[in-house]
């Protein structure tokens, strides 16, 4: 979603390259506000589903989100709240928690 939304926004500035992050927030906003919608809903559904081999994919599925979700002008604070869904849910075991919060931390620095 995040490569799709950038390749996306320089087609868009192809002849200004300057508006890249104004296409980014405003023409491609609501695509990337659908995608996210149906990204957490396809996320959950994995969750619920999820065996202790598939821990190492989802996480870094997540981590990866993180960037998509930075785009959009309250995604920051949308991806904090859809882990925080994810840390309720009763399909999350308290393994895959720890690793997707070390995770989000070794990627952050």
């Amino acid at each position: 979603m995040h490569d799709v939304a950038i390749e996306a926004a320089h087609y868009l500035s192809r002849n200004t390259p300057t508006l890249i992050v104004q296409h980014l927030r405003t023409t491609l906003a609501p695509l990337m506000t659908k995608c996210q919608q149906m990204y957490i809903h396809c996320m959950n559904q994995k969750l619920y589903h999820l065996s202790g081999a598939d821990y190492e994919d989802f996480v870094s599925i997540v981590c990866s989100a993180r960037n998509a979700y930075e785009i959009n002008p309250n995604g920051s604070q949308q991806f904090k709240e859809w882990l925080q869904s994810i840390r309720k849910s009763k399909s999350c075991k308290k393994d895959l928690w720890q690793q997707i919060q070390t995770a989000l931390q070794n990627n952050s620095k």
